[in-house]
């Protein structure tokens, strides 16, 4: 994967331009932060970064060999994957399987809080089941997704009474929200949950410096992260795909950002 998935240079020049003068302070009348957002902007872009597809099934593989450390995991027959084919998480399952041989029996997690698999789970024999299930994603930012499955998951396995399960987390890029927000469930019945091991990708908030931050907070740039808790957005993208709105400040254009490379998820089939 070449420089085809490199910020355009020159696109992010001009924009830096026309952004700084069709955003400002002034137009939010904060007399004490009238000045030009050119400086902030620079700032802003020189922080976003590229995760290349290299360094991101190595940061896999680092998650693969931590899970094949487990002895409880050594048998693919104890292990369950969790995934939905259509999305992110049932490519990285898939690429931990082909390049790296992590086996174990497949289940439909669902789209929703893990919709399908807790239907499943309603109309099983509890001793058919695994002791450990997997979770695989290739980035959480806000951990909101990964949170709402893992809760589903952990009430649905707590029911099942007589039964150790352990859940295991696979994500390699993490922001420090998410992890928090991740190791914020509480434990329920028989239930531990993992997280392996990751790469904390910073947040926007983190980045910037307080006085940056502040300054596009107060324009009309930034003004929906003008919030005392970070939310997870980032600046870091993949050779693989552009994060959602949810996790990447340019996501899909935004802002009018014409620089950030058009890349299209190996997942999405249309």
């Amino acid at each position: 994967m070449g420089s085809q998935f490199e910020v355009s240079a020159n696109h992010l020049s001009n924009w830096i331009t026309s952004t700084s003068s069709n955003f400002s302070t002034q137009e939010q009348g904060d007399e004490s932060d009238n000045e030009s957002l050119t400086l902030p902007l620079t700032e802003l872009t020189a922080k976003i970064s590229r995760i290349s597809y290299t360094h991101f099934l190595n940061q896999l593989k680092v998650c693969v060999d931590e899970l094949n450390k487990n002895t409880a995991m050594r048998n693919p027959k104890n292990v369950g994957i969790l995934v939905n084919h259509l999305k992110s998480n049932g490519w990285v399952a898939a690429l931990a399987r082909d390049k790296m041989g992590f086996q174990g029996k497949y289940y439909t997690l669902g789209s929703a809080r893990a919709d399908d698999f807790l239907t499943y789970l309603h109309n099983v024999n509890v001793d058919n089941l695994p002791d450990c299930f997997v979770l695989f994603d290739d980035a959480s930012f806000s951990g909101n997704q990964m949170h709402d499955h893992l809760v589903a998951i952990n009430d649905g396995l707590s029911t099942l009474s007589g039964r150790h399960f352990s859940i295991h987390v696979a994500v390699p890029f993490i922001t420090s929200v998410a992890r928090r927000r991740l190791q914020s469930i509480p434990k329920k019945g028989n239930i531990d949950i993992h997280l392996s091991s990751h790469q904390i990708v910073p947040t926007v908030k983190e980045l910037l410096t307080p006085r940056t931050y502040q300054i596009l907070s107060n324009s009309l740039f930034l003004q929906y992260l003008h919030d005392e808790n970070d939310n997870g957005v980032a600046l870091s993208y993949f050779d693989h795909k552009i994060p959602n709105s949810q996790s990447f400040l340019f996501a899909g254009g935004g802002w009018g950002a014409d620089f950030m490379p058009c890349i299209k998820p190996p997942y999405c089939k249309k």
